[in-house]
């Protein structure tokens, strides 16, 4: 009979020892689960524009190519201010995928786009060479994937698509008498899709703050250049590559 009360007794005390062992366990993965959270995204850089050659109607028997020549130069700047809500998609102590933010950013983009003007799409006629700034505030919907932690470092992908508002001004410089030199272009205003793409680095300085750096891939679609009494509107794409620097804070 003390024999069977110590079988049960030992069987008690196991059984009670792993129950615990398995609420421990538990309680251990509900501390590590990521509970969602929002941030403040704050960021600023520099730029480049890349503008595909456009064509501008002048007459019924005159068209004019305008042919940039500062392409790939990082010589305008960009601003962001966004804010993201983040979730969790594994636990803590996972480093592969482990969140995914729906963002909504608004952007701006400031920057020259210089170049030549040819007379009927020919480059040995180049009567005037013009500048263009262009002015570009644009609404953004993305979705940033972690795609691996390391302690407090962490590697993003970024993407997603909205709506740009550009300003564009035109002016030229005159090599001799041409239609475009005769009088400015309208400054025009327009709005087209857009879409972006990229990756980053974030690093935690602290529980609520993290320094961020980021490249930005993007489109904007349908920029109207403006018109006078002798040119017809035109529109154009215009690619950008950014790169740009800020914080990210944290708050529930």
């Amino acid at each position: 009979m003390n024999g069977l009360k110590r079988v049960i007794c030992a069987a008690t005390i196991f059984a009670t020892t792993i129950t615990l062992a398995y609420a421990n366990d538990d309680d251990d993965d509900e501390d590590d689960e990521i509970e969602p959270y929002y941030e403040l995204i704050l960021m600023g850089g520099i730029a480049t524009l890349d503008a595909e050659n456009t064509h501008v109607r002048v007459t019924d028997t005159q068209s004019e190519t305008l042919i940039q020549n500062n392409s790939g130069d990082w010589d305008s700047w960009t601003g962001r201010v966004g804010v993201g809500y983040v979730y969790g998609l594994t636990d803590e102590s996972m480093q592969w995928f482990p969140t995914l933010s729906p963002q909504v950013n608004l952007i701006y983009l400031n920057g020259d786009i210089s170049g030549k003007v040819y007379r009927f799409n020919e480059p040995n006629t180049n009567p005037a060479d013009y500048d263009m700034n262009l002015k570009s505030t644009r609404l953004m919907f993305d979705l940033a994937l972690t795609a691996v932690r390391i302690e407090a470092l962490s590697i993003y992908a970024i993407g997603g698509a909205g709506v740009a508002w550009n300003k564009v001004h035109f002016d030229s410089r005159r090599n001799d008498d041409f239609h475009l030199t005769n009088k400015d272009l309208e400054t025009e205003h327009s709005a087209g899709f857009a879409y972006e793409f990229g990756g980053g680095l974030t690093y935690s300085v602290g529980h609520r703050l993290a320094i961020s750096a980021e490249y930005l891939y993007t489109g904007l679609t349908d920029v109207l250049l403006g018109a006078n009494e002798f040119v017809e509107d035109a529109d154009f794409d215009v690619n950008s590559q950014a790169v740009l620097v800020g914080f990210r804070f944290s708050f529930t």
